[in-house]
């Protein structure tokens, strides 16, 4: 079955985590919502990925626009979500990620990690606040939790393979 990751992110963090996905499911098509491509081909895939970055408890504005786009594509297939944020687990935000993606087979939160590129304003002081908060603290910085994608990529690859 064919697979394609669509990526909404800012700083890079929700593309590094579409690369380990896709190399966790041994291959997989990868398409960047920043192309925002209307002419790309979706029709072969079996399975399509959603991944979006969180900032300020709010999904990426491309990973709506897309999902939405992609509705009538994607209704009869096998859709997953996954959800890069800098913040502890938050079912709120992997709540809307769902809702966004009705019939979902399933959506995980894979946390993510403190990029200030790219960030101005109070959302980069924010997010220096926070590291420094943490680092005082002795708490990890977070980080892409890959057993979060490999239970992604474990549901994807056993529904594929009971699927006709």
């Amino acid at each position: 079955m064919k697979t394609i990751i669509i990526v909404s992110g800012h700083c890079g963090t929700t593309m590094k985590a579409a690369r380990m996905l896709a190399e966790k499911l041994g291959g997989a098509d990868i398409f960047d919502t920043k192309d925002d491509n209307a002419s790309f081909d979706f029709s072969s895939y079996d399975n399509f990925v959603f991944g979006s970055n969180m900032r300020m408890f709010m999904l990426n504005g491309r990973f709506k626009k897309w999902a939405g786009k992609l509705k009538k594509q994607y209704k009869s297939k096998n859709v997953y979500g996954y959800l890069i944020g800098c913040m502890e687990t938050n079912d709120k935000a992997l709540a809307k990620l769902s809702n966004k993606l009705p019939g979902n087979k399933g959506v995980v939160y894979a946390w993510g990690e403190f990029v200030t590129e790219g960030v101005s304003g109070q959302t980069a002081g924010m997010y220096e606040n926070m590291k420094k908060d943490s680092l005082e603290k002795g708490k990890d910085l977070p980080h892409i939790r890959e057993e979060e994608l490999e239970k992604l990529a474990q549901l994807i690859c056993n529904i594929s393979r009971h699927l006709p």
